[in-house]
């Protein structure tokens, strides 16, 4: 994400116990992913390689890119002292307060929730489970799980190709025979970002702004213009994901914004999560963050790639998220299914990563950051047991998520 964030991942997705910590450009890239150009985050295994932000870019344009920025950067730095930022106060469950707490030095407002057999717990700093925040690359699962709704449908399958969605338009495209199974495994063999975005991203980036500006329809040409490079291995990818929630909203005939309103918020009974893709759907007063070095960071509504990463929730939307996750009522969660390994006990299915802890459990998550937000939501297999974290600094919570979920952490 060239801007950074939300999608990248972090830590890796992995890296469990030793634990995962990614981000997402988008998320920053958030799965471990990145850092720079891509602003939606990554899961990435422990010990794997980051997963590139795109294609290189001629020297010539790269040139002038650096020039530009370099001025960026000069005006950039008048506008980037840190605006005083400590942890909030807490509130909620006394517990879970103590075991966040000494994980979030560096983050300020931040919301939890765990779900478990005893039932749910919320705890905040600064807010409460009504509090909205990006969600980064989180958004990939709502997208998953609309896939699996289609296949329900009887719209797609599975092996369904981008070429049986666009036709004609898809004429000559390295990723025509790419398949809906691939986009949503990160094994489509397509870059994180597409070339425009990754050489547009620069300014925003430096300036803390959303990175993301192709409209839908120049998603789907920007994707069917790249070469696929990896075809069949992980390597997360933002276009992908975007790529695919284009494709279902085009098969569905409506936006992906609805879509996702009408076929993810709405029958999970959700009060809150909403998927704002221009500033005007956003809205006035919409919460924003700030990146780790405490600078403000503009909103990211993500426009065409928002199905990679432009949701907002909240801890009480995503306590909800997680019983059906983990009673397997949530489409494509019914059970896990693996679909690739990304590396040392850590696979992908669709969207949803699923790491191996020491002890031999399983914890299915995913992760998310954007310019200036991160999160984390994840559960343990077989158990119920689940957790959400969300914090308005771009700074990973995975590692502190992980410790709850496998007890390493007292919680």
């Amino acid at each position: 994400m060239g801007a950074h964030h939300d999608a990248r991942p972090t830590r890796h997705p992995t890296e469990p116990c030793r634990r995962a910590a990614h981000r997402d450009p988008v998320d920053r890239g958030r799965l471990t992913v990145h850092t720079t150009p891509d602003p939606t985050s990554a899961p990435v295994p422990p010990n794997a390689s980051p997963p590139s932000s795109g294609p290189p870019r001629p020297r010539a344009i790269a040139i002038v890119t650096a020039a530009v920025a370099a001025g960026v950067v000069a005006v950039a730095g008048l506008l980037a002292i840190p605006a005083p930022r400590g942890l909030a106060e807490p509130t909620g469950d006394a517990a879970l307060i103590d075991a966040l707490a000494p994980a979030l030095a560096g983050h300020h407002v931040v919301a939890a929730v765990l779900v478990d057999g005893a039932g749910t717990r919320h705890a905040g700093f600064g807010a409460d489970e009504s509090h909205e925040f990006e969600i980064g690359s989180v958004t990939k699962t709502v997208t998953a799980s609309l896939l699996a709704d289609a296949v329900e449908r009887g719209e797609v399958t599975l092996d369904t190709t981008v070429a049986d969605l666009v036709g004609e338009r898809a004429s000559g495209s390295p990723a025509a025979d790419v398949t809906l199974r691939e986009l949503a495994s990160h094994t489509s063999g397509l870059p994180r970002l597409d070339a425009t975005t990754t050489a547009a991203s620069i300014v925003p980036g430096i300036l803390r702004h959303d990175p993301y500006s192709l409209a839908p329809d120049e998603v789907v040409d920007a994707a069917l213009a790249e070469q696929l490079t990896t075809r069949g291995t992980v390597a997360y990818s933002n276009l992908g994901s975007a790529l695919l929630g284009q494709l279902l909203a085009e098969r569905a005939g409506v936006p992906f914004e609805k879509l996702a309103a009408e076929r993810f918020v709405a029958p999970l009974g959700l009060g809150a999560t909403r998927f704002p893709t221009t500033p005007a759907e956003l809205g006035p007063g919409a919460p924003t963050g700030a990146n780790e070095a405490r600078q403000s960071a503009g909103a990211w509504t993500m426009r065409g790639y928002a199905p990679a990463g432009c949701a907002r929730s909240t801890t009480a939307d995503l306590a909800i998220v997680l019983r059906a996750a983990m009673s397997g009522e949530l489409p494509g969660q019914e059970p896990f299914e693996a679909v690739a390994p990304v590396g040392e006990g850590t696979e992908v299915g669709l969207a949803w990563f699923r790491t191996s802890l020491d002890d031999g459990r399983n914890v299915v998550w995913h992760n998310g950051m954007t310019g200036g937000f991160a999160s984390f939501v994840g559960y343990v297999e077989g158990e119920e047991r689940g957790i959400a974290i969300l914090t308005d600094t771009a700074a990973s919570v995975d590692e502190v998520a992980f410790g709850i979920l496998e007890g390493s952490v007292p919680a």
